[in-house]
């Protein structure tokens, strides 16, 4: 179970990377993704389940990291957080969506992307 874990993980901080780059480049299409967030019941229930996955990634990998108390509160937040999101209705979690989407400006998104790239190289140095 470590090791899908970790591999897991491993995809997770990989796609921080990639999310961190198409913010970079492509700030637009990045924001019109965030607007789709909620938008049907597939795109909400898709994209909550699949946050479940690096969540319950870190809780079961906490104990062979560095860290223990770090991955374990990263991934029950995420798993709570995910929760909450299934079971308040779709439209208002669509709502805040566009909430955000409308906040962050495409050249937010540009000046946040070393974030997410830092974010997901940081999990990659700490889990290799």
């Amino acid at each position: 179970m470590e090791i899908i874990a970790k591999f897991t993980l491993i995809i997770f901080g990989v796609f921080l990377i990639g999310s961190g780059i198409l913010m970079l480049i492509i700030p637009a299409f990045v924001r019109s993704t965030l607007r789709k967030a909620g938008s049907t019941a597939l795109i909400n229930y898709g994209e909550l389940s699949l946050r479940m996955i690096p969540a319950i990634a870190f809780i079961l990998y906490a104990e062979h990291s560095i860290h223990p108390p770090s991955f374990k509160i990263i991934g029950w937040y995420i798993v709570l957080t995910s929760i909450v999101l299934m079971i308040i209705p779709r439209k208002f979690h669509h709502r805040l969506s566009n909430r955000f989407a409308d906040f962050l400006t495409p050249r937010m998104f540009t000046l946040i992307s070393p974030f997410a790239v830092m974010i997901g190289g940081f999990l990659l140095y700490i889990i290799l």
